[in-house]
């Protein structure tokens, strides 16, 4: 295997380093590494799939327009989701605010009884024409399918990242398996900027374990949710940069949690980082019901129909 290093759109990857991509979805073992002791990562926020959800506001630190990345770790009820009599399709989101045409990262339940199916999306609307979109802004997503999705049994680190160029959506499981998938057309998506024009858009708020659905009056903490998390979620990141592969391997960290406010290996982008919720570290049920945001920002996420006792011990 080569060690070239070579670029597809705006990111770089090397073929050694574990993502392979050939115009589709690659996935391969990573090799290991050092973890950071930097940061004890004991606790993680449990969603209930039903109305919990943390609120982190509307700032437009953490609603990033030409290019930004979200990072989390995650474990849901179960990757391998059934759908009885197979009508129970949902939605569930780790981070976003898709519904009024920002941007969202989901896991989709679908399909059938006989064969259900579990996809992670990152999905954004642009500014620009995309496929079929006749000129006007339309959306774009990079997913990874079913067939991966389901395989998993435990945490995984997704990093969904947009650089004005491409739309990237990366694993890891607990194993080092990795793998991504981007967004490539027939033309570019090149130098688009997230919808940030629409004016539901300015004044929605970013939630995690949930999407938002309007907020019509635009005060910060105030939007209404939909599509609830049913699982664990930890260490949640978003960066006003899109990520590269590079970075992204040095922020698995061999399977532990790393400090994200501070440079490691081939992450160097840490003062671009502009929120980061441990959800319960470090005071763990203490923290109730403000998840502190631990970037330069203040963006503190609040808590909505959740317990103390949400905040738990299960993590990556």
């Amino acid at each position: 295997m080569s060690n070239d290093r070579g670029t597809l759109g705006g990111f770089g990857f090397n073929t050694t380093s574990g993502v392979q991509m050939g115009g589709g979805f690659g996935f391969n073992k990573r090799a290991g590494g050092t973890p950071d002791p930097a940061i004890a990562n004991v606790y993680s926020i449990l969603f209930d799939g039903v109305d919990e959800y943390v609120n982190c506001g509307n700032s437009l630190t953490i609603k990033p327009e030409t290019g930004m990345t979200v990072s989390c770790w995650v474990k849901p009820r179960r990757w391998a989701w059934l759908n009885p009599g197979g009508a129970l399709d949902h939605s569930e989101f780790l981070v976003g605010n898709i519904a009024v045409g920002g941007w969202g990262l989901y896991i989709q339940f679908a399909g059938t009884q006989n064969t259900p199916t579990t996809t992670i999306i990152w999905k954004m609307k642009v500014n620009g024409p995309t496929p079929g979109g006749g000129g006007s802004p339309g959306y774009v997503q990079a997913e990874i399918p079913s067939a991966i999705a389901r395989t998993f049994t435990s945490w995984v680190f997704l990093v969904a990242a947009f650089d004005g160029d491409e739309l990237r959506l990366t694993f890891t499981d607990t194993t080092g398996v990795v793998g991504s998938q981007t967004y490539t057309t027939a033309t570019e998506i090149s130098t688009y900027t997230v919808y940030s024009t629409s004016p539901t858009y300015s004044g929605v708020d970013v939630l995690i374990g949930a999407d938002p659905i309007n907020n019509p009056g635009g005060v910060s903490g105030d939007s209404p949710a939909a599509d609830f998390l049913n699982g664990y979620l930890d260490e949640v990141g978003i960066w006003d940069i899109g990520l590269g592969e590079e970075a992204v391997a040095s922020l698995y960290n061999v399977g532990v949690p790393t400090n994200l406010g501070v440079n490691i290996n081939d992450y160097t982008q840490s003062s671009n980082l502009q929120g980061w919720w441990r959800n319960g570290d470090t005071g763990g049920q203490s923290e109730y019901p403000s998840i502190e945001d631990y970037s330069t920002n203040t963006n503190d996420g609040l808590m909505h129909n959740m317990e103390s006792s949400d905040i738990n011990t299960n993590t990556p």
